[in-house]
């Protein structure tokens, strides 16, 4: 199994391009830990991240649809988030809920940016910064979570209620973002499980194959 790294440019140093190159999992996270070990924070890793599918599974029809399609862009914007983020490692570190310090360690918030540095040279950020215990790995759950509330008109009434059907049957499986920064790592993987469960759930509404 691959996992290819993007070309994007890393947006905190713009002169720095991460290494594009393509390779396997198990080589990626054996560098990566070795990175991380030396540099004084050795991760765990509790899942290997596996390739996005070449396909996206297309979106449903909903008759009830008033708006001529316009709400799938970004339905399939999200869509793609919320599969990705089924596809993504998950790792933790020595840090636990210490966000701040891992930031400077990171040299996001900071002028040292030796690791941050290292891990574009390698290739490595993209699998890094795709960690499922990231918020921002699963924060697409919350846009769906504001179309329910919302009930935004251009939306098919059928999706917007299915959707919060699935939102009121896991009210307590998608935790408050506070909440989640302060738990502790085992809690973290715990809620991780929950809402791999909500997105699979959201899946079935949203794609053809379930439409029946």
């Amino acid at each position: 199994m691959t996992f290819k790294e993007s070309e994007n440019l890393n947006l905190a140093n713009p002169e720095i391009k991460e290494a594009k190159r393509e390779q396997s999992v198990e080589n990626l996270e054996e560098e990566l830990i070795d990175l991380c070990a030396r540099h004084g924070n050795p991760i765990i890793i509790h899942r290997s991240g596996t390739e996005m599918p070449k396909e996206i599974p297309a979106l449903r029809d909903f008759e009830d649809d008033q708006g001529n399609g316009e709400y799938k862009d970004t339905l399939k914007f999200i869509q793609e988030g919320m599969i990705r983020f089924l596809h993504s490692p998950i790792f933790t570190d020595t840090f636990h809920q210490n966000h701040p310090s891992r930031r400077v360690w990171e040299g996001i918030e900071a002028d040292k940016k030796e690791v941050e540095n290292e891990l574009f040279a390698k290739g490595l950020y993209d699998y890094y910064n795709s960690n499922g215990l990231n918020t921002h790995c699963w924060s697409v759950i919350e846009m769906l979570k504001d179309l329910s509330h919302f009930s935004y008109a251009h939306y098919p009434p059928k999706l917007i209620e299915q959707l919060d059907e699935i939102f009121n049957q896991y009210a307590d499986y998608i935790p408050d973002k506070e909440v989640y920064d302060h738990a502790s790592d085992e809690e973290k993987i715990a809620y991780i499980a929950k809402i791999e469960l909500v997105i699979k759930e959201i899946l079935k509404v949203i794609h053809v194959e379930s439409e029946n």
